[in-house]
């Protein structure tokens, strides 16, 4: 029997270095658009829920096919709002309404290369694990973050030193959050904000990136295209 999964989507106003980029135009569609679509093929979401406190978001997600039962109070809704804490608001209501759920997939917004095959791929890796920790998606660093430097005025200096005669060979590859999707079980969303592990799925470079600024935009446009032309 296939479990009870909520996919939640925080797609919040006001968002500082790029104006609206939750709905801004990313190859002709809305960038919400792009995970909505992949959630809705797989065929594993019970409910997906756009959490937003944006009139103009919420009848964008509408036009997608997406009912809406609640918008996002406006106090979770600044810069400093903590995701788990949207989460935790969202299942709560959902709770006050007789639903819950077995696992609780948080889906960043600005993910174009988000797949239905991603996520199936997630979905049966997460169910092999003990469940005991959530899941997230990772990226491997380009290179060893042993051999980083620090900016001290017009100087950059190795942060360590014996690292850096360290061959590549020798150090073990490092990760880090790709921002595509994070996979919990319910309990695990009330219970701490950071965890001491992490399952891991790990994703290419060419299907993650984290867009924040930009910058991150002009990036994801071009790969975006190379994507689409092999």
């Amino acid at each position: 029997m296939q479990p009870k999964r909520i996919a939640i989507i925080p797609a919040r106003s006001g968002s500082v270095r790029i104006k609206n980029k939750n709905i801004k135009s990313f190859f002709n569609k809305p960038m919400i658009s792009y995970p909505i679509d992949a959630l809705k093929k797989s065929k594993l979401f019970e409910k997906i829920h756009i959490s937003t406190d944006d009139i103009k978001i919420k009848k964008i997600v509408e036009k997608l096919g997406i009912k809406f039962d609640f918008l996002r109070s406006k106090k979770l809704s600044k810069n400093n709002v903590i995701i788990q804490d949207v989460l935790k608001f969202t299942l709560k209501e959902y709770k006050k309404k007789n639903q819950s759920f077995d696992e609780v997939w948080l889906i960043f917004a600005c993910t174009p290369f988000i797949t239905k095959e991603q996520l199936i791929s997630a979905a049966e890796k997460f169910s092999r694990t003990k469940m005991n920790y959530p899941m997230m998606t990772f990226l491997e660093y380009d290179a060893p973050i042993e051999w980083a430097f620090k900016k001290e005025k017009n100087y950059f200096k190795p942060l360590n030193k014996k690292k850096l005669l360290v061959d590549s060979q020798n150090i073990k590859k490092k990760y880090y959050e790709s921002a595509t999707f994070v996979i919990f079980k319910e309990d695990q969303v009330f219970k701490q904000k950071v965890f001491s592990k992490y399952y891991g799925h790990i994703l290419n470079k060419q299907s993650a990136i984290d867009i924040d600024d930009m910058s991150d935009w002009r990036k994801a446009e071009l790969l975006f295209k190379i994507n689409k032309h092999k």
